[in-house]
């Protein structure tokens, strides 16, 4: 739709841990965001993530894309 990235909160919609989010999009605007984590330190440290809520939202991805998102 002509988006070059979007933010998905993993707490909201996908129902998984509200720690958690997902960012798609092209290649160089997301490679941009990525020196912003980890090993640089920057703003991205606060949010890092631990194993449990990554895991628990790959969880939640898959059972938000088996769901039947067209007949609510």
């Amino acid at each position: 739709m002509g988006a070059d990235v979007v933010l998905f909160s993993g707490g909201k919609d996908i129902q998984g841990p509200q720690s958690s989010g997902l960012m798609v999009g092209k290649k160089d605007i997301i490679s941009l965001c990525r020196l912003q984590g980890y090993p640089h330190h920057a703003i991205g440290r606060p949010m890092k993530l631990d194993k449990e809520t990554i895991m628990g939202f790959v969880r939640a991805i898959e059972l938000y894309l088996q769901d039947d998102h067209l007949h609510y």
